[in-house]
């Protein structure tokens, strides 16, 4: 078939909607080593999407091929695929895209005296000829799908493939915190980013969160981080009461490539056991680093799908790893019931002192055959009464729980801070009974065998899961 309508046979899967074609545009420009990169938008990417950046650019012959399909720099042999770092490497993108539009690129090297400018309509090549550029490449792309009326009538209103551009530059963002970002839209500047150039990976990533999101998501992060010989983690994940509706705001970067996983982001909730709402979704932004032969990016031309060769035991280390960070982390969540709105704060740190409207605590744990008495609350909206990790005279003290239903209150069990601290901070905790059986979740992927370094980690959050009321 002629290779025009190739291109626009292909362009159906690479560029779907607006937020494709921004998605291939900046990881070209991070890939080239851009430090500041400009998005500019005009009626949500229907009728320009460009991007401008300060990386290598190119010279006159890569400028015209780079629009030729599978033209690519990145990669040259079949062993390269199972090394690859950079964004992209299908040389795709490009061809796609200059097949539903009107293209048009600026680019020079910093060593060229002047720029080369190409036009492409519609996947010809309508002019190329030297011009004025600064160094970098600049990139419009004008009318998307203007010769695919059916693709174009199908495209969302306005503000939802804005919604989708912005979420798309947010997540570019997000995994380079070291790159200026800029975007407009329709002469209104949404996002001006300043690149961070703070030492350690968790201050930069804290910057951009804030720069994105806002300052109220200041104290609601509680950094995580693990290192094994196989996989490293390190991010952010929210505090429980930080919980959403949806998983908009959830981010998962393998190599730093933004990536949709529904089994690993499962494995993120896992992490948090019952300290999340049933139907709510944690916030969380997170990278995986590994040795790229243990992972194939080469799924889908979108490249936001990959394959893991131990999905499961990279299951078991994100959930341990994300339970041990909240462990750790100082939360003191605040809860309110009742129609008087009468509240209490529960702390759930060693050694936490409960807040002034707090109920008294529980007694510390008893020998083994001692009375231990269930703590009373007379002034609280909760009920109070037995947990299921122990009974009264064994010495294995009581378990905290809170949950609620339609139609009533909250219940409350008392826990000795000793025995929950155990449970939830890696200390040794007391024999409990078996825990029952995940009700969320594929179960076969409760625990995930252990990858090499994990059990370190198993053993420093404990095995115990925190049950339910």
């Amino acid at each position: 078939m002629p290779e025009t309508l190739a291109n626009k046979i292909a362009a159906g899967e690479v560029v779907q909607r607006p937020a494709s074609a921004l998605k291939e545009l900046i990881e070209n420009a991070l890939d080239a080593g851009a430090d500041a990169i400009d998005v500019v938008l005009k009626k949500a990417g229907s009728e320009l999407i460009q991007v401008i950046d300060n990386g290598c650019g190119m010279g006159p012959a890569d400028a015209v091929a780079c629009f030729q399909r599978h033209a690519t720099s990145k990669i040259t042999s079949i062993e390269d695929l199972e090394r690859i770092r950079t964004l992209g490497f299908r040389g795709e993108a490009l061809a796609s895209i200059a097949a539903v539009a009107q293209v048009e690129l600026r680019t020079r090297r910093v060593e060229d005296e002047a720029g080369t400018c190409v036009r492409i309509h519609g996947g010809t090549l309508v002019d190329t000829q030297p011009c004025a550029a600064p160094g970098g490449t600049s990139l419009a792309v004008r009318n998307l799908f203007f010769n695919v009326p059916a693709r174009r009538n199908f495209l969302k209103t306005p503000a939802t493939e804005f919604r989708h551009l912005v979420e798309t530059f947010q997540f570019l963002a997000l995994s380079n915190p070291d790159v200026g970002f800029t975007l407009t839209h329709d002469d209104n500047e949404v996002y001006r980013l300043t690149p961070s150039r703070a030492a350690a990976g968790h201050e930069a990533l804290r910057h951009r969160i804030l720069e994105l999101f806002g300052e109220s998501y200041r104290d609601a992060l509680v950094p995580v981080e693990e290192t094994t010989s196989y996989l490293s983690v390190y991010g952010f994940v929210g505090t429980p009461e930080f919980h959403r509706k949806s998983r908009g705001e959830q981010f998962l970067f393998v190599n730093r490539r933004y990536v949709k996983n529904r089994y690993l982001e499962h494995a993120v909730a896992s992490g948090f056991g019952d300290m999340l709402p049933e139907g709510a979704f944690p916030f969380f932004t997170l990278f995986l680093d590994l040795d790229p032969r243990h992972v194939d990016v080469n799924v889908h031309p979108t490249k936001a799908e990959v394959k893991f060769d131990d999905e499961r035991g990279i299951y078991g280390f994100i959930k341990a790893v994300v339970k041990k960070a909240l462990g750790t982390a100082d939360l003191t969540p605040r809860f309110e019931a009742g129609p008087e709105g009468r509240s209490f704060a529960a702390t759930l740190h060693t050694g936490g002192t409960p807040a002034s409207s707090a109920p008294p605590a529980p007694e510390p744990r008893r020998p083994a055959g001692a009375s231990s008495p269930v703590p009373s609350f007379p002034d609280s909206p909760f009920r109070v009464g037995p947990g299921r990790g122990g009974s009264r005279d064994d010495g294995r003290g009581w378990q905290m729980s809170l949950g609620t239903s339609a139609g009533s209150p909250a219940r409350l069990t008392g826990i000795p801070a000793g025995t929950l601290s155990g449970r939830l901070y890696g200390d040794t905790p007391t024999p409990l009974a078996a825990p029952t059986e995940a009700t969320d979740g594929p179960p076969e992927a409760a625990e995930g065998p252990d990858v090499q370094g994990v059990p370190s980690v198993m053993n420093q959050v404990g095995r115990q899961e925190w049950e339910g009321p």
